[in-house]
């Protein structure tokens, strides 16, 4: 496989060309890196599909979790793959990057597919990834969006807990409790109240064809919920692509293509779904989802 490392106003993109010409290329915001599994995985399988790669790091330039993204990288890494030939720009992410592959989308024309797992369908407010107070992994940052857009940030809907709240509602107490990484309890807690319109992702402003992938199971936040509300937005403007939603009764916070899953962990991928109760539960089930997000991400891929 292919790759060429790219060093662009700042940004820093990894590459990874089909062979012969181009005219198909998604922008990955999975992994960071060439040698980051989850990163090397999902090219290997877009190549598979016909499609050059580009990844992009979500926490550049703070790495230090997802806060303050700027827009602007994306569509630098689209204006870059279209002078390399590629005429067809598309966009993939899952969970918190299914959420950013979105908004970039809804901001920048050129892309023409967004293949979202496990979406949210409003911008949620920034979060810092380390070691707070010797026992909390990720908090959240104060004041900041997940993006910005010309330098300023995108109306986020806040998660109004300190740093210790928000650790107890998903890695902590909430944990212990249902034996899982749950996040159930925050997101309810972020709409206790009707959120305003101008945190809601303007997902109609999309240029093309947006295909989201999620599960009634997720124990992380109600992605289901979030695409039915997609789909009801997206039909109230008047959407003029196509807009193809997924939903399973089972497949956790997981629910990629198994095809992909298979790449970014060879041996024991259908282990990764036991780190929710309902993927221990019910693996076949879930497995059978991720093959079937396979077909529907194939089916969407091949013929854009």
């Amino acid at each position: 496989m292919n790759m060429e490392r790219i060093c662009e106003n700042g940004y820093t993109w990894v590459y990874f060309p089909v062979k012969g010409p181009a005219e198909k290329a998604v922008i990955v915001m999975l992994g960071d890196s060439d040698h980051d599994m989850m990163a090397k995985g999902a090219a290997k399988y877009l190549l598979s599909l016909g499609c050059s790669v580009l990844v992009i790091d979500p926490t550049q330039p703070c790495h230090t979790g997802c806060h303050s993204f700027p827009l602007e990288c994306v569509e630098a890494a689209a204006k870059w793959l279209r002078q390399r030939g590629n005429t067809k720009i598309g966009m993939a992410g899952g969970s918190t990057t299914g959420m950013l592959s979105l908004t970039a989308a809804a901001y920048i024309p050129a892309i023409s597919l967004v293949l979202a797992y496990t979406p949210c369908d409003f911008v949620m407010q920034g979060f810092f990834k380390g070691k707070k107070d010797g026992h909390i992994p990720e908090w959240p940052a104060p004041g900041e969006s997940t993006v910005t857009w010309r330098g300023e940030p995108v109306p986020y809907a806040p998660y109004d807990m300190s740093a210790e709240d928000y650790y107890n509602a998903t890695y902590g107490r909430a944990k212990k409790e249902h034996g899982e990484l749950h996040g159930l309890t925050l997101f309810a807690h972020v709409e206790r109240e009707p959120l305003p319109e101008e945190v809601f992702i303007p997902v109609e402003n999309i240029r093309g064809d947006i295909v989201a992938f999620g599960a009634e199971d997720d124990t992380l936040w109600f992605t289901a919920k979030y695409i039915r509300r997609m789909e009801q937005r997206l039909k109230e403007k008047g959407f003029s692509f196509r807009f193809e939603p997924h939903i399973y009764e089972k497949g956790t916070h997981l629910i990629f293509p198994q095809g992909m899953m298979k790449r970014i962990l060879p041996v024991g991928c259908d282990l990764l779904s036991k780190a929710f109760v309902s993927g221990r539960k019910y693996p076949r089930e879930c497995k059978a989802a991720r093959i079937d997000v396979d077909r529907a991400t194939a089916e969407a891929v091949r013929p854009w």
